[in-house]
């Protein structure tokens, strides 16, 4: 809905509150799917965040 500081913002909470959740959750990879197709206007944490949810451990 273009609030893309918004929407990473809610990523990054979800991350902190409950990481094992967030990192295999098929929303949480959704959207961050969709942001990235945004990521020229976000944040470098937002390359950072994909590392994570990308990562094996």
């Amino acid at each position: 809905m273009g609030k893309l500081e918004a929407s990473f913002a809610s990523l990054l909470k979800a991350r902190k509150i409950a990481p094992q959740q967030a990192k295999y959750h098929p929303t949480v990879r959704e959207t961050y799917a969709s942001l990235e197709a945004a990521r020229r206007r976000l944040p470098d944490s937002f390359l950072a965040y994909g590392s994570w949810l990308t990562s094996q451990t």
